[in-house]
């Protein structure tokens, strides 16, 4: 005979909401320290040294130049061999170097074929 449990009691919504709320939504030390913990489980880095790293490039997208915005943070690029970091990208630059495999060929390809039609 397995454990019965009593489903009468129907979760309340709005507490879990306001837990939530609470807790995470309006907590801006719980976000530092949760990003913090994924940035070190996930690269190595802390929230501090990010934001060096924002600093050092002038706040700009390694490759397009764009200005990082507040929120989301930049992505951090890193070699997916050896897991060097190589600098801080927008979501769209870092979504193109994903697309193009990380390989040099392939960007250079792309390179050469805007230049042709765009004489």
């Amino acid at each position: 005979m397995g454990i019965k449990v009593n489903m009468s009691k129907k979760p309340n919504p709005e507490y879990f909401k306001k837990y939530y709320e609470d807790k995470y939504k309006n907590n801006e030390q719980y976000k530092r320290d949760h990003t913090n913990k994924r940035l070190l489980r996930v690269y190595g880095v802390t929230l501090e040294q990010l934001e060096q790293m924002q600093v050092a490039q002038d706040n700009k997208c390694a490759i397009c130049g764009n200005t990082f915005q507040k929120s989301p943070l930049p992505c951090i690029d890193h070699n997916h061999t050896t897991g060097k970091l190589r600098g801080l990208l927008c979501y769209d630059c870092n979504r193109g170097l994903g697309v193009f495999k990380d390989n040099i060929k392939i960007c250079e390809s792309a390179v050469a074929y805007l230049k042709k039609w765009t004489q």
